[in-house]
Formats: C-alpha cells, structure tokens, sequence
C-alpha cells in the first residue's frame, strides 16, 4: 500500500512479481521485484475510513494525539491485509495464481507489518 498516512487523498496498492519467495526470516530480498505491475490500483470501499482518517491526522497537536493515529493506520493496513486475504480465498476457487503467497504491507515509516496470505 501507498505512504497512506501522508497521501490521504489517494490510497492504493501497487503490485510487485517475482521469480522466488524468500520467506519471511530475512525480507530484504522483496526490495528485489522481477514484475512490477503497469498501474497502481486505487483502493475503493474506504472512502469514508480515509476522509475521516485525513481530517483527524490533519488535527493532532499531541503525542496522544500522535500515538493515536499511528494505531488508526496500523488498523488500516490491517483491513486491507484483510482484503487481499479474502480475495485470496475467493480465487482460491478458480484461479491458480491463487496458491501462489502474497505479501502485503505499507510504505509508511513507522508501520512495520508485513502479512504473508
């Protein structure tokens, strides 16, 4: 996902391929990507998520404040790992890439999730 946190008027997700994976224990290997799609692709169904998230990030003058919106990101990565999970599953049905593992996270700084569907 996008540096969301600071892009508030445009979230998506840019898809990357590659000829391995790696695992998990040592993840420098994904800053290695042998296919990256042409186009990003905007997230749709969070508009009301992202609006309030901008008007709140926008407003904190607090380390309260601060801490607050770093665990309102943290949620939102976690629902659109939830998505690429769900989706997984439906293609799981029908689509051989599906068994493939995906890997999702954020392009922020201090968001340090990466989820392996």
């Amino acid at each position: 996902m996008n540096g969301f946190t600071i892009n508030c008027d445009s979230w998506y997700v840019d898809l990357f391929a590659f000829d391995r994976d790696e695992g998990l224990n040592d993840t420098d290997w994904l800053a290695d990507d042998s296919y990256p799609a042409a186009v990003p692709l905007p997230i749709t169904g969070l508009e009301d998520i992202q609006a309030i998230y901008e008007n709140y990030a926008e407003k904190w003058e607090d380390a309260a404040g601060e801490e607050a919106a770093h665990d309102c990101a943290a949620l939102i990565l976690l629902r659109v790992q939830e998505l690429f999970n769900a989706a997984k599953g439906v293609a799981a049905q029908q689509l051989k890439w599906a068994t493939l593992p995906i890997y999702v996270t954020s392009h922020d700084a201090y968001i340090e999730l990466l989820y392996r569907a």
